[in-house]
């Protein structure tokens, strides 16, 4: 029997996660939710709320058909797609490993197009939809120890923006959500995989490079539940808005987007290290590989 309600299907909804409170802020709005994991025991906390479970690898074609078939057949549609299955890495660029590039590169990327072209064809057929893929405000501007991450939110919202046009024709709506600094279990996730290599010529400031990885969790952060709520409610309107700017530094990066890149630079050479690095590096004080 399908629903009166509006059907959601949320990737990434790890417990303290972005994904899990904007599956929280739908249910509460009213939605029928799936939230989507590939470890459904991480997902904790919701045995009273009308959210269902759902196995999704983001890259695994088959588990991604499966469960969007399972959506179809139960409730006979898809109203919102929310793509958040990520993963965040903070490291210099020149010393990630091929594995870690190609991981995060599909986890950011490729999970977006094999989710959206499983359930858009269904949004098709029912002239209506909305996808929203999740990027964020460093695609605006890269900083230093987030380049291959930022590479790739610049990435889904290059992918958002033709997407939308591409379905706009069969009254399918795309969006993209620009999270600022936005307290969840990113950093914690960031700092466990975190890893500077022993002759890396960065070690001098390696604190720099931590504190980057750990940097949406600072004070003043915007809390998960708020950030959701106030995605929710757009997402829900009758006209979407193409993106979804909201949380700490949100503004402000869209600003620097436009400064001129000495600017920029500058900022980023004291928040970052780099002019500690430089001052190293005069003084002979730098060994690496």
């Amino acid at each position: 029997m399908t629903s009166s309600k509006k059907i959601v299907l949320v990737t990434g909804c790890t417990t303290g996660g972005i994904g899990y409170e904007t599956a929280k802020a739908f249910e509460k709005s009213g939605c029928k939710v799936y939230a989507a994991a590939r470890r459904l025991e991480a997902i904790t906390g919701i045995e009273d709320l009308d959210i269902e479970k759902v196995y999704i690898d983001v890259l695994d074609e088959k588990s991604i058909k499966d469960a969007v078939n399972y959506v179809i057949e139960k409730e006979g549609r898809i109203d919102i797609l929310f793509n958040n299955a990520g993963m965040g890495l903070a490291c210099p660029l020149i010393d990630m490993s091929i594995e870690t590039t190609r991981k995060l590169l599909d986890t950011n990327i490729t999970s977006v197009i094999l989710v959206s072209k499983e359930v858009a064809p269904h949004m098709i057929r029912q002239k209506s939809g909305l996808i929203v893929n999740v990027g964020s405000v460093t695609a605006y501007l890269s900083t230093p120890w987030g380049g291959l991450y930022a590479a790739s939110k610049a990435a889904v919202h290059s992918i958002s923006d033709a997407l939308r046009m591409e379905l706009a024709p069969f009254g399918v709506n795309v969006s993209v959500v620009a999270p600022g600094a936005i307290k969840s279990n990113i950093g914690d996730n960031n700092l466990k995989a975190f890893h500077l290599p022993e002759k890396s010529f960065y070690q001098s400031v390696i604190s720099y490079v931590m504190s980057r990885a750990n940097a949406s969790q600072a004070p003043g952060c915007t809390p998960t539940a708020n950030f959701a709520k106030h995605v929710v409610s757009k997402c829900l309107k009758s006209s979407p808005p193409r993106y979804i700017n909201y949380g700490t530094l949100s503004n402000l990066f869209r600003f620097l987007r436009y400064a001129p890149w000495m600017i920029t630079d500058f900022i980023f050479s004291r928040k970052f290290g780099l002019n500690v690095l430089q001052k190293s590096v005069k003084d002979g004080k730098v060994v690496g590989k």
